[in-house]
């Protein structure tokens, strides 16, 4: 990303395996932004994890968005998306979303540009006392069913700025 200032927190199950949970921690000591928050599949991701883990002033706006490990991100997103927030006049709690992105199919090798305001690239500001703080609390294709409760705004650009890959174990995202 062209812009470092910020905090990949990696959310993964306890059960996670050995070799995988290695390869993380070589991962976060090259890139200190990163945080690895391990979770069983009962137990509720809460905000007050997410402001454990990264040690966030609690009275601050921050940002959370939604990536599988098997997808990517335009490598300007995060600057963007910091970028959008510096003009609102007020922060206030809101989903953002860029309709513009890319499938890569695996079985047909093709690349497609699709575009579509419910993705699952979305990123969800929150402030303290929010009624949602957590991209994950809102299912990517019914943002639009949540209208009423909290705003999603689109942010305009030339370029794609993800990237979903398509296979055989994902193809209903």
């Amino acid at each position: 990303q062209t812009n470092q200032d910020f905090t990949w927190l990696l959310l993964f199950h306890k059960q996670t395996p050995e070799e995988f949970k290695k390869r993380m921690m070589k991962w976060k000591e090259a890139m200190p932004q990163i945080q690895l928050l391990f979770f069983e599949d009962n137990e509720k991701f809460a905000i007050e994890d997410y402001r454990k883990a990264v040690g966030e002033d609690t009275d601050m706006a921050y940002i959370t968005s939604r990536i599988d490990n098997d997808d990517a991100y335009h490598l300007t997103y995060i600057e963007k998306i910091q970028d959008y927030i510096q003009t609102m006049d007020q922060v206030k709690p809101c989903i953002l979303s860029f309709e513009k992105g890319m499938q890569y199919a695996v079985d047909t090798q093709k690349l497609y540009a699709y575009s579509y305001l419910e993705n699952h690239f979305t990123s969800m500001i929150s402030t303290k006392g929010s009624q949602y703080q957590f991209i994950y609390q809102i299912n990517h294709a019914r943002v639009l069913e949540h209208a009423e409760e909290i705003e999603l705004k689109c942010i305009k650009e030339e370029l794609p700025m993800w990237l979903e890959i398509v296979h055989d174990t994902n193809y209903i995202n």
